[in-house]
């Protein structure tokens, strides 16, 4: 099994980051939601269920951006963004969806 909080601290490190705070982060999309634009300055938010999403979905912040692919396994890593963060879904969902994160708030 994949270990998300290794990974992250071992991205900390080599960016010579100190977290002040590290917490789970959730956002809740009902259905029909197409886009959605929200904000983490000051922090990082490291994408964990990217298998939630439907393939196709982009996530672009000010410093990634990433479309989720067909193949999920086909992750390395997880990826974490950072700044003004908007999730644009290829087609309106048609089931509630949960995006969740792991929360790094910079000190």
């Amino acid at each position: 099994m994949y270990d998300h909080l290794l990974f992250i601290q071992q991205q900390l490190k080599q960016r010579n980051v100190e977290p002040a705070l590290q917490q789970f982060y959730r956002t809740d999309f009902p259905v029909g939601t197409s886009y959605h634009q929200f904000y983490a300055y000051n922090e990082l938010l490291f994408l964990t269920n990217a298998a939630a999403l439907p393939p196709g979905t982009l996530i672009h912040s000010d410093s990634k951006t990433s479309r989720i692919p067909v193949n999920i396994q086909s992750l390395e890593g997880i990826d974490d963004y950072s700044g003004t963060i908007s999730i644009e879904f290829p087609f309106p969902l048609e089931v509630a969806t949960t995006v969740e994160f792991i929360q790094i708030v910079i000190k």
